[in-house]
């Protein structure tokens, strides 16, 4: 792509239809198949470009189809998704339940074969394509498993592992993130909870959550497995597939 058709994309780019904002970027529909994500030019943003990149061809992560730039902006052309995962939870059933678990976490498994921590992962954040299959969005917060230093981005403390409030991010921080889902998944409720970001990060560092709630003995101890204070007594991702949860028969009602 030469100059002056970059300049015209990016000018074409500018003014397409806003369907979303998020921290310092905005996403813009393209057309029925793309969206482009629109961020301040920084360190940050370049290295969400190049994660992105480096996980092309992953199976179940978003799609990227080109990049732009001028002298303030980064612009994404992503793939477009017609469902966000996290306005759908609440028609789920325990076969749905396992299932959405499950292929979060096969994704996962991916990404962390190619050294990288997803460091933000939450149903916002999990998409449905256009034939239903699933798509992991976001890699603003991620980090290099090798180089796991902290973004200056402000990530979402519900979902936050422990070691993560000191710093200490790993790629099993992001299986933190899944015992959190699925505890509300089971529960409709967060295993650590408080009136805005202090108090929850304050019930991460200091409360054991009550797993009594949760009515299933495997999705009890999946849930205890994940949330495992020392990282190195929890899951991996891949072991985490293997729990007796994900592979149970469930009973259709």
């Amino acid at each position: 792509m030469n100059k002056h058709t970059s300049f015209s994309m990016i000018k074409k780019l500018s003014n397409c239809p806003l369907i979303g904002k998020g921290g310092n970027a905005r996403v813009v529909l393209v057309d029925k198949n793309k969206v482009c994500k629109i961020m301040p030019r920084s360190p940050a943003a370049s290295k969400e470009v190049l994660i992105t990149q480096k996980l092309q061809g992953v199976q179940g992560v978003i799609e990227l189809y080109d990049v732009l730039g001028d002298e303030q902006q980064l612009y994404m052309v992503l793939e477009k998704c017609d469902v966000n995962t996290s306005q759908i939870l609440h028609q789920f059933d325990d076969i749905a339940n396992q299932e959405y678990i499950k292929n979060i976490l096969t994704i996962m498994e991916k990404i962390h074969d190619n050294d990288i921590i997803h460091n933000d992962l939450k149903p916002a954040n999990v998409l449905l394509a256009k034939d239903e299959s699933m798509r992991i969005i976001d890699y603003g917060n991620s980090l290099f498993a090798d180089k796991p230093i902290p973004s200056t981005t402000q990530i979402t403390p519900l979902y936050s592992a422990y070691e993560t409030l000191f710093s200490e991010t790993c790629t099993k921080s992001d299986v933190w993130s899944i015992g959190v889902i699925a505890h509300f998944l089971m529960t409709d409720t967060f295993p650590f909870e408080g009136h805005g970001m202090h108090e929850i990060i304050r019930s991460i560092l200091t409360r054991e959550p009550d797993l009594s709630i949760i009515a299933d003995p495997f999705g009890r101890d999946f849930v205890k497995q994940c949330l495992a204070r020392d990282p190195t007594l929890r899951p991996s991702s891949h072991e985490a597939l293997l729990h007796p949860w994900l592979n149970k028969d469930f009973v259709s009602s």
